[in-house]
């Protein structure tokens, strides 16, 4: 990769989204000193990296731990770019995460919760004290037994 040209980033992961309402891309590395983070939408369908007017956002820290909230993404085919701004001796490796938050509408709704049971502070007190009472009482029922044996004797 070309120093002074993002441009000329070696590394491109094209993928494709539907129905986001958010995503997240970051990138981290042990031993290359300084990558840099540009996304991209193919907005003219041609499956290209189309720089300028096709890059969306871009991460450029000093150092390899760069990340990119997107929020509502569009459909479509989108890319990843990782340029080796520095690279130290020429090679590495870098950890590529891309986190995803679907949207709440079509067939990628989300989390749906069914059959849910509020309670409220005395409800958690009391179905604690059913869990924990057990317990107690039993750490304390020998000693008591041996102090009444003893006492007998």
């Amino acid at each position: 990769d070309n120093t002074d040209d993002h441009t000329s980033a070696s590394y491109i992961h094209p993928f494709s989204i539907s129905n986001l309402s958010e995503m997240t891309i970051s990138t981290t590395s042990f031993d290359i000193p300084d990558l840099d983070l540009y996304i991209g939408r193919d907005v003219n369908g041609n499956g290209v990296m189309d720089w300028g007017n096709e890059e969306r956002a871009s991460s450029g820290q000093f150092n390899s731990d760069e990340s990119v909230y997107v929020d509502n993404p569009q459909d479509g085919l989108w890319f990843v770019a990782v340029h080796g701004f520095n690279v130290g001796n020429g090679n590495g490796t870098f950890k590529l995460k891309i986190d995803t938050v679907a949207s709440g509408t079509g067939s990628n709704s989300g989390l749906n919760v069914q059959n849910i049971t509020e309670i409220n502070q005395s409800n958690i007190f009391n179905s604690w004290l059913r869990i924990i009472y057990p317990f107690i009482h039993s750490l304390f029922q020998p000693q008591l037994w041996a102090q009444m044996n003893h006492g007998s004797s």
